[in-house]
């Protein structure tokens, strides 16, 4: 709606379309704003408003990220259709792509570093690699981004593949109370669980599995 070139960058399971449109004005001259169809409407309507703006990626839920500004100012967004929008804390940002988790995959320049990251309000993951100077994104679907790493030589490189970070939640239920009738110590019971793989415990650095004996002290 209202110019002169309109590209498509995206489309969802669900058919919406997601794109670009270019629009004049006397204070910025030609600038783009991000677009979408909907089946259901059958309509095209303007996505952001913001002078200067790209949507990049569009997942199945209908969450939209993309980018507002060029450069040092540049910032990612993620925007729900019909509902509220996001804006990462870090300028320099660029959004590639998005996972069905709303995980927000791009790339940050600092200093003339350009490093890959993930976003996920309000988390900002800096992905890079020690070992390299130079990172970036590609492409992301479904959970998972690919990109490339690049040494400080600018020649050797390395392809990745990113996964969302996920976070950790481990549940401990033990006594908070436990009565010991000899020095050596006395049996613990507990059971411990956790959202992502297999949790140990120890004690004084050593192995510790429920029913154990924990020292005094």
């Amino acid at each position: 709606p209202g110019g002169e070139h309109v590209g498509v960058t995206a489309l969802n399971h669900s058919g919406v379309v997601l794109g670009s449109s270019n629009h004049f004005s006397f204070s910025h001259g030609v600038a783009f704003h991000p677009i979408y169809y909907t089946p259901t409407s059958g309509t095209v309507r303007i996505l952001l408003s913001a002078v200067d703006s790209q949507a990049t990626a569009i997942n199945n839920g209908n969450y939209v990220a993309g980018t507002i500004g060029a450069g040092p100012a540049s910032v990612m967004f993620r925007y729900k259709i019909g509902g509220s929008i996001d804006y990462a804390a870090e300028t320099g940002s660029a959004a590639v792509g998005l996972t069905e988790d709303n995980t927000v995959f791009g790339t940050l320049s600092r200093e003339g570093v350009l490093r890959a990251v993930a976003w996920n309000v309000p988390n900002f993951v800096d992905l890079n690699d020690e070992n390299y100077r130079y990172a970036h994104i590609v492409a992301a679907r479904g959970d998972f981004a690919v990109g490339q790493f690049i040494a400080a030589d600018g020649v050797s490189n390395a392809a990745v593949l990113f996964a969302p970070p996920v976070p950790v939640a481990v549940t401990l239920n033990a006594p908070s109370v436990v009565v010991a009738n000899q020095v050596s110590g006395a049996a613990v019971t507990f059971t411990v669980s956790s959202s992502v793989g297999t949790p140990t415990c120890t004690v004084n650095n050593q192995p510790f599995v429920s029913g154990n004996i924990m020292p005094l002290g």
